[in-house]
Order: C-alpha cells, then structure tokens, then sequence
C-alpha cells in the first residue's frame, strides 16, 4: 500500500510546525529562568519562589530543605532558596534545550532545500500563525493570572516565576498576531482581486 504524497507532506508539515514551537516555547522558558534570576535578585527571592503563606512542611522535609541551603535561618527560607534555584537552573537547561532544537530545525531545512525545490505547502497559510497565537496567548493569560492570584491571596510569595513567564509569552503571541493578521488581510485582499480576463 502506498501512502498519498499529500499525507506525507501534511504530517511533515505538522511535525516542522510542532518541532518550531517546542524550540519556540523552550527558549522562551530559558529566557523566562533569566528573567526571574534577575527578578530575584532586585525584588528578592520569595517573590519569585517562595511559598503562600498557609504552606508549611513537616520536620523530616525541612531538614531536607537545610541540606540544600544550609545558609539558611529558617525552613520558609530553605524552601525559598531550594526553590528559586530550582526556578532558575531548570529554565535554564530548557532554554538551552530549545536552543538545539530550534538549530536542528534550521540545519534540516537546509539540507531540504539544497536537494531540490521545496514541496508544496498543505497546511493553510494561517495555521501557524493562528496556532502561535493561541498557544502563546493562551500561555501568557493564564500566567498572568497565576502571578496576580498569587500577589493578592499569597502575599506575593512566588508570583514572580509566573510574572515572568507571562512577561515572555505575550509578546510572542503578539507577533504571531501581527502575522496572522497580516495573512488573512492578504487572503481578503486576492479574494477580492479581479482575475485577469
């Protein structure tokens, strides 16, 4: 059984488009480790990882928690300090993650294209913009809101990793906008071109 040609250039297109958004949202999580490291360092630490207030840990995990920052006087500020690390250091590796992926995306399609002329696109011109859009808007919405829930029920404890988050995605989703817009005004302006006689 032979598969359709149309098949395979759709799920290779959905696949070049998947891969563009994980290496997308990757690096933005790396940039967002960034930011909340240097939001740390100027609004402090327990805005950016800290916990709400009615959180509290049993003997044996504060004692965990002091392993990880002996430096510390109080278990509020182990788990503090264990947590901002954590923040940190893992936006970090996925920043970095991001990074090979999005250079294993461009090194295969150039190798694609110096093999011949590029297939013919399946997917709508607005797929991927619109997904972006959603993805990334729908991200930085819902990070806002984590952040401001935890600003007013949680004393600010923690709402910075969320702040920061938010910071990253909206202005991801606003250019996938901008290019979504710019499809369907395209789109609107060739429908309404007369077809030459």
């Amino acid at each position: 059984m032979r598969i359709p040609r149309w098949l395979v250039l759709l799920v290779a297109q959905l696949v070049s488009a998947t891969v563009l958004f994980v290496g997308i949202g990757l690096v933005a999580i790396g940039v967002s480790g960034a930011l909340a490291a240097g939001l740390g360092a100027t609004a402090g630490t327990s805005f950016v990882a800290g916990d709400p207030p009615d959180v509290h840990y049993s003997a044996a995990r504060c004692a965990d928690l002091r392993e990880y920052a002996p430096g510390a006087r109080t278990c509020e500020a182990a788990a503090t300090e264990h947590h901002f690390t954590e923040v940190v250091a893992y936006r970090a590796i996925a920043g970095m993650l991001g990074v090979a992926v999005l250079t294993g995306f461009v090194v295969v399609r150039r190798r694609a294209r110096r093999h011949g002329p590029p297939a013919p696109d399946v997917l709508p011109r607005a797929f991927v913009p619109t997904v972006g859009a959603a993805v990334f808007g729908g991200a930085a919405a819902a990070l806002a809101v984590q952040s401001v829930d935890l600003t007013v029920a949680g004393a600010g404890r923690g709402a910075g990793q969320f702040a920061v988050g938010a910071v990253v995605a909206a202005p991801i989703a606003a250019w996938y906008l901008v290019k979504l817009v710019m499809v369907l005004v395209d789109g609107a302006r060739h429908a309404l071109t007369p077809a030459p006689a």
